[in-house]
């Protein structure tokens, strides 16, 4: 997470990576979470490769979630969540 030099009112970036294990093309929302406040993306990962990607909110986010919404089926979901860290 990162201060962001941003427009006004984001007062915080989410940096990271996705990788996408599988054998097909997915696009992928991800959200920066608090529990009960988040913002989202979405970006497209191509087979057996990453994609890169930011979202800006006006909260400090707690956590990243891959698929908040459950909409593409995973293995190991516990694995969809990371912290974030300064």
């Amino acid at each position: 997470m990162y201060p962001p030099d941003l427009r006004p009112g984001i007062r915080w970036r989410v940096r990271g990576s996705i990788t996408n294990v599988g054998t097909g093309r997915v696009t992928v929302e991800l959200g920066a979470t608090t529990g009960e406040r988040d913002a989202r993306t979405r970006v497209h990962v191509e087979p057996g490769a990453g994609a890169d990607f930011e979202i800006d909110t006006d909260f400090p986010p707690e956590r990243v979630v891959v698929d908040p919404d459950r909409m593409i089926l995973q293995l190991e979901r516990q694995a969809a969540a990371r912290a974030c860290t300064t």
